[in-house]
């Protein structure tokens, strides 16, 4: 598939979404994306200092370990509880 962009720059519009104040608070690790093939998802989560974190499967995060992803969200288990991680409104 050809690139959509062949400048390698973010459209405004892109750019505009993703800079969003206010969206990604808090003190929590957030999802803020997922990707790969169906049967190896990944996560990109933003940690609440602002860093992003690649996570996969059996990775621990600040509110548990991932037990599961799939195109809904992270489900995170801490201790006997279990909570999904889904990602923030558009």
């Amino acid at each position: 598939m050809a690139n959509p962009n062949p400048t390698g720059k973010t459209p405004e519009n892109v750019a505009a979404l993703a800079t969003q104040r206010g969206v990604l608070t808090g003190e929590r690790p957030q999802l803020i994306g997922i990707f790969g093939p169906a049967n190896a998802l990944s996560a990109l989560v933003i940690t609440p200092l602002g860093r992003i974190k690649t996570v996969q499967r059996g990775d621990t995060l600040q509110s548990g370990q991932v037990v599961g992803i799939d195109k809904t969200g992270l489900v995170i288990q801490s201790g006997h509880s279990v909570s999904q991680m889904t990602l923030p409104p558009h």
